[in-house]
């Protein structure tokens, strides 16, 4: 995506935040422009938030795995998505993100 583009979303997913903090979505969002600017902290920190605002949230435990894989930390990766099974997450894309971090241990 181009630089401009990912700006103007993380813009907006800022926007959205201040207007609705509590809904995960919001965070979520945040966090995978950031991951993808390379904003690993900042990136890491709204996933947490997303996180804590819905801990049922399928993609916010996916965007943290991922951020943890793209920091270089896939044993953090894995323990997030272990952590996110163990809550009931029964998810097809929790389990695949799983296996492979699991292959690459």
């Amino acid at each position: 995506m181009h630089a401009a583009r990912l700006d103007a979303a993380t813009m907006a997913f800022r926007r959205a935040i201040e207007i609705a903090p509590e809904r995960a979505a919001g965070w979520v969002n945040l966090a995978v422009a950031l991951e993808t600017t390379r904003h690993f902290d900042a990136a890491h920190e709204a996933a947490r938030t997303a996180i804590d605002r819905d801990p049922s949230s399928v993609l916010a435990w996916l965007a943290l795995a991922r951020i943890e894989t793209a920091r270089g930390r896939k044993s953090a990766a894995l323990g997030v998505l272990r952590m996110a099974r163990s809550l009931g997450l029964d998810d097809e894309r929790l389990k695949e993100l799983e296996r492979q971090a699991e292959r690459q241990e």
